[in-house]
């Protein structure tokens, strides 16, 4: 099947085989792969280049749902179950009053700075993890993986300096109050101690997302969230009165806790051997 424009020019499409060889993939892309080569059996241009679509010859791709769903159904738990447990945690912030719960966002704003640059990274592992997968290549597989995440660490553990060192830069893009400023100050210094772990975690939970490994990184997600984050939270808050900082010396804990998982399962290598 091909695409013709007037009487002569003829470029042939990439063969469904070819595509379904990279691993991998998110749900997201799978189902624009899924949408792209039933169009391409459905729609040609004539010579007067009038648009046709023969709804007849639509079919549905049993093999390729089977493939999104069980790489995309894990992948969307655990995004709904890290946004169900922030909401938790943004709760028991508010709990402390306006004052903390202000600071805690601007610090949360200022540290996107950083989260934002090592999730660019995150998105160039799961690409060239999957990629390398799809070349039967498991060894640059990997070494893609700990090269993007040296990269990362690189890359955020700068900007934790950076907060470390210098807070108010930041913070004063955002309020003068005396108080918000001093509490932002303590949250973003703290924030700058677990920049290394979040960007082990995320840049390596893209790399196992890359290899199909995305029941993985579920597991992970849940336990550091529903395990570590939020119990201790309510306790550094409720029993200890820890305040703000207590907070976010629980999000510190949690990062070790779901690097150190990461970290330890992409080393393992079992997701080399998946079949998606």
């Amino acid at each position: 099947m091909y695409l013709s424009l007037g009487r002569s020019d003829k470029f042939s499409y990439t063969r469904r085989n070819s595509i379904l060889a990279y691993r991998g993939q998110t749900l997201t892309t799978d189902f624009c792969i899924l949408i792209i080569e039933d169009v391409e059996k459905l729609i040609f241009i004539n010579k007067k280049q009038w648009l046709s679509l023969n709804i007849k010859k639509m079919k549905f791709d049993y093999f390729t749902a089977k493939r999104i769903i069980k790489v995309g159904i894990p992948a969307a738990v655990e995004q709904l179950a890290l946004r169900f447990g922030m909401l938790i945690f943004e709760i028991m912030v508010i709990s402390l009053g306006n004052l903390n719960y202000a600071a805690h966002k601007i610090a949360l704003t200022a540290e996107s700075f950083s989260f934002n640059l090592g999730f660019a990274v995150s998105l160039a592992a799961t690409a060239l993890v999957g990629q390398e997968l799809g070349k039967n290549s498991p060894k640059n597989a990997l070494k893609n993986g700990y090269l993007c995440t040296l990269i990362g660490l690189i890359i955020m553990s700068s900007m934790g300096l950076l907060f470390f060192i210098a807070p108010n830069l930041l913070i004063s893009l955002f309020t003068d109050d005396p108080q918000v400023v001093s509490l932002s100050t303590m949250a973003l210094r703290l924030v700058s101690i677990c920049q290394p772990f979040l960007a082990i975690s995320m840049i390596l939970s893209g790399a196992l997302r890359g290899a199909g490994a995305t029941k993985s990184v579920l597991f992970i997600t849940f336990f550091g969230i529903f395990l570590v984050r939020i119990p201790i939270t309510y306790v550094f808050l409720n029993i200890f009165n820890m305040g703000l900082a207590g907070a976010w010396i629980v999000m510190t804990i949690d990062l070790i806790f779901r690097s150190s998982l990461c970290f330890y399962t992409f080393k393992k290598g079992k997701w080399k051997y998946l079949k998606v």
